[in-house]
Protein backbone atom coordinates (compact mmCIF):
# COMPACT_ATOMS: atom_id res chain seq x y z
CA UNK A 1 0.00 0.00 0.00
CA UNK A 2 2.81 2.38 0.15
CA UNK A 3 3.10 3.15 -3.43
CA UNK A 4 -0.59 2.91 -3.51
CA UNK A 5 -1.99 6.66 -5.26
CA UNK A 6 -4.99 5.60 -6.29
CA UNK A 7 -7.28 3.40 -5.85
CA UNK A 8 -10.80 2.09 -7.75
CA UNK A 9 -13.81 -0.11 -6.13
CA UNK A 10 -14.25 -3.43 -7.82
CA UNK A 11 -17.40 -3.78 -5.92
CA UNK A 12 -19.95 -2.84 -3.73
CA UNK A 13 -19.02 -1.48 -0.01
CA UNK A 14 -19.73 -4.97 2.52
CA UNK A 15 -22.14 -3.79 5.55
CA UNK A 16 -20.95 -5.76 8.17
CA UNK A 17 -22.08 -5.88 11.01
CA UNK A 18 -22.30 -8.03 14.72
CA UNK A 19 -20.63 -11.46 14.75
CA UNK A 20 -19.98 -11.31 10.84
CA UNK A 21 -18.29 -8.04 11.44
CA UNK A 22 -15.67 -9.49 14.26
CA UNK A 23 -15.43 -12.43 11.86
CA UNK A 24 -14.21 -10.27 8.90
CA UNK A 25 -11.97 -8.47 11.61
CA UNK A 26 -10.79 -11.99 12.44
CA UNK A 27 -9.57 -13.24 9.12
CA UNK A 28 -7.62 -9.50 8.56
CA UNK A 29 -6.03 -10.15 11.27
CA UNK A 30 -4.82 -13.45 10.94
CA UNK A 31 -4.07 -12.48 7.17
CA UNK A 32 -1.84 -9.44 8.11
CA UNK A 33 0.14 -11.53 11.13
CA UNK A 34 1.00 -14.33 8.99
CA UNK A 35 1.59 -12.94 5.56
CA UNK A 36 4.93 -11.32 4.76
CA UNK A 37 4.44 -7.31 3.78
CA UNK A 38 4.48 -6.01 0.49
CA UNK A 39 4.51 -9.97 -1.08
CA UNK A 40 1.41 -10.10 -3.64
CA UNK A 41 -0.86 -13.29 -2.96
CA UNK A 42 -3.32 -13.78 -5.40
CA UNK A 43 -4.88 -16.99 -4.34
CA UNK A 44 -5.39 -15.67 -1.36
CA UNK A 45 -7.08 -12.56 -2.22
CA UNK A 46 -9.41 -14.65 -3.56
CA UNK A 47 -10.05 -16.46 -0.75
CA UNK A 48 -10.56 -13.55 1.73
CA UNK A 49 -12.75 -11.87 -1.59
CA UNK A 50 -14.91 -15.30 -1.20
CA UNK A 51 -14.92 -15.28 2.72
CA UNK A 52 -15.72 -11.35 2.77
CA UNK A 53 -18.48 -12.32 0.06
CA UNK A 54 -20.08 -14.74 2.48
CA UNK A 55 -20.19 -13.21 5.34
CA UNK A 56 -21.61 -10.16 3.75
CA UNK A 57 -24.18 -12.82 2.61
CA UNK A 58 -25.39 -13.35 6.19
CA UNK A 59 -24.35 -17.13 5.49
CA UNK A 60 -23.11 -19.49 8.87
CA UNK A 61 -20.53 -17.85 10.70
CA UNK A 62 -18.24 -20.92 11.93
CA UNK A 63 -18.52 -22.90 8.44
CA UNK A 64 -17.27 -19.75 6.92
CA UNK A 65 -14.37 -19.19 9.37
CA UNK A 66 -13.32 -23.04 9.20
CA UNK A 67 -13.23 -23.33 5.70
CA UNK A 68 -11.37 -20.09 5.28
CA UNK A 69 -8.43 -21.27 7.47
CA UNK A 70 -8.20 -24.83 6.22
CA UNK A 71 -7.58 -22.85 2.83
CA UNK A 72 -5.46 -20.59 4.24
CA UNK A 73 -3.32 -23.19 6.25
CA UNK A 74 -2.96 -25.74 2.65
CA UNK A 75 -2.03 -22.29 0.48
CA UNK A 76 1.00 -21.38 3.13
CA UNK A 77 1.55 -25.21 3.16
CA UNK A 78 0.70 -26.22 6.63
CA UNK A 79 -2.44 -28.14 5.44
CA UNK A 80 -3.30 -31.37 6.28
CA UNK A 81 -4.26 -34.59 4.82
CA UNK A 82 -7.69 -35.44 6.62
CA UNK A 83 -8.27 -39.10 4.68
CA UNK A 84 -5.26 -40.59 5.69
CA UNK A 85 -2.84 -41.86 8.62
CA UNK A 86 0.16 -39.17 8.06
CA UNK A 87 2.61 -41.78 9.52
CA UNK A 88 1.27 -45.36 7.67
CA UNK A 89 -1.15 -43.59 4.42
CA UNK A 90 -3.89 -45.93 5.82
CA UNK A 91 -7.71 -44.43 4.94
CA UNK A 92 -8.73 -42.94 7.96
CA UNK A 93 -11.39 -45.18 9.22
CA UNK A 94 -14.69 -43.21 10.05
CA UNK A 95 -15.13 -45.82 13.63
CA UNK A 96 -11.35 -45.09 14.73
CA UNK A 97 -9.93 -42.13 17.01
CA UNK A 98 -7.18 -39.62 15.62
CA UNK A 99 -5.32 -37.16 17.27
CA UNK A 100 -3.31 -34.14 15.53
CA UNK A 101 0.34 -34.37 15.46
CA UNK A 102 1.03 -30.58 14.19
CA UNK A 103 3.02 -30.01 10.85
CA UNK A 104 2.60 -34.14 10.33
CA UNK A 105 -1.18 -34.56 10.28
CA UNK A 106 -3.34 -37.28 11.91
CA UNK A 107 -2.44 -40.74 13.70
CA UNK A 108 -4.50 -43.13 15.20
CA UNK A 109 -4.69 -43.43 18.67
CA UNK A 110 -5.80 -45.93 21.28
CA UNK A 111 -8.38 -45.57 24.38
CA UNK A 112 -5.23 -45.10 26.79
CA UNK A 113 -4.28 -41.58 24.90
CA UNK A 114 -4.98 -38.29 26.98
CA UNK A 115 -5.65 -35.26 25.61
CA UNK A 116 -8.17 -33.01 24.54
CA UNK A 117 -7.73 -33.21 20.98
CA UNK A 118 -8.92 -36.62 20.04
CA UNK A 119 -11.28 -36.96 16.46
CA UNK A 120 -13.44 -39.44 15.42
CA UNK A 121 -12.77 -40.50 11.89
CA UNK A 122 -16.43 -39.60 10.81
CA UNK A 123 -15.63 -35.83 11.94
CA UNK A 124 -12.22 -35.72 9.71
CA UNK A 125 -13.68 -37.11 6.44
CA UNK A 126 -16.90 -34.69 6.85
CA UNK A 127 -14.00 -32.24 7.49
CA UNK A 128 -12.20 -33.19 4.56
CA UNK A 129 -15.16 -33.05 2.42
CA UNK A 130 -16.50 -29.32 3.95
CA UNK A 131 -19.79 -31.17 5.21
CA UNK A 132 -20.35 -29.47 8.46
CA UNK A 133 -21.81 -31.09 11.50
CA UNK A 134 -21.48 -30.04 15.39
CA UNK A 135 -18.75 -32.95 15.55
CA UNK A 136 -16.95 -31.89 11.95
CA UNK A 137 -17.06 -28.06 13.26
CA UNK A 138 -15.56 -28.79 16.62
CA UNK A 139 -12.65 -30.99 15.24
CA UNK A 140 -12.01 -28.08 12.49
CA UNK A 141 -11.96 -25.50 15.12
CA UNK A 142 -9.59 -27.69 17.30
CA UNK A 143 -7.09 -28.39 14.62
CA UNK A 144 -7.13 -25.39 12.56
CA UNK A 145 -6.82 -23.28 15.86
CA UNK A 146 -3.57 -25.13 17.37
CA UNK A 147 -2.28 -25.08 13.89
CA UNK A 148 -2.84 -21.12 13.37
CA UNK A 149 -1.74 -20.58 17.27
CA UNK A 150 1.42 -22.15 16.03
CA UNK A 151 1.93 -20.03 13.13
CA UNK A 152 1.03 -17.14 14.89
CA UNK A 153 3.14 -17.49 18.31
CA UNK A 154 1.80 -16.45 21.52
CA UNK A 155 0.48 -13.28 21.03
CA UNK A 156 -3.01 -13.19 21.15
CA UNK A 157 -5.45 -12.44 18.71
CA UNK A 158 -7.06 -8.59 18.89
CA UNK A 159 -10.46 -9.53 17.33
CA UNK A 160 -11.02 -12.64 19.11
CA UNK A 161 -10.34 -10.60 22.36
CA UNK A 162 -12.96 -7.74 21.11
CA UNK A 163 -15.33 -10.76 20.24
CA UNK A 164 -15.07 -11.62 23.77
CA UNK A 165 -15.48 -8.78 25.26
CA UNK A 166 -18.29 -7.96 23.35
CA UNK A 167 -19.79 -11.51 24.17
CA UNK A 168 -19.30 -10.60 28.10
CA UNK A 169 -20.77 -7.53 28.42
CA UNK A 170 -24.29 -8.94 25.95
CA UNK A 171 -24.04 -11.63 28.70
CA UNK A 172 -23.89 -9.53 31.54
CA UNK A 173 -26.06 -7.25 30.51
CA UNK A 174 -28.64 -10.06 29.35
CA UNK A 175 -28.30 -11.45 33.23
CA UNK A 176 -29.41 -7.38 34.59
CA UNK A 177 -32.36 -7.39 32.64
CA UNK A 178 -33.41 -10.91 32.98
Amino acid sequence: MRNLYQLESSASMYRLTGHHLFSAMYINEILNRLLPKEVPHPELYSLYQKSLELLNSDCKIEPCLREFELNLLTELGYGFDLTCEFDSGQAIDPNSEYCLVLEQGMKRIGPDFKGAGRFYGNALLQMSELTWTPASLHCAKYINRTALTHLLGSKPLKSRELFLQTWHTKSSFVEQKG
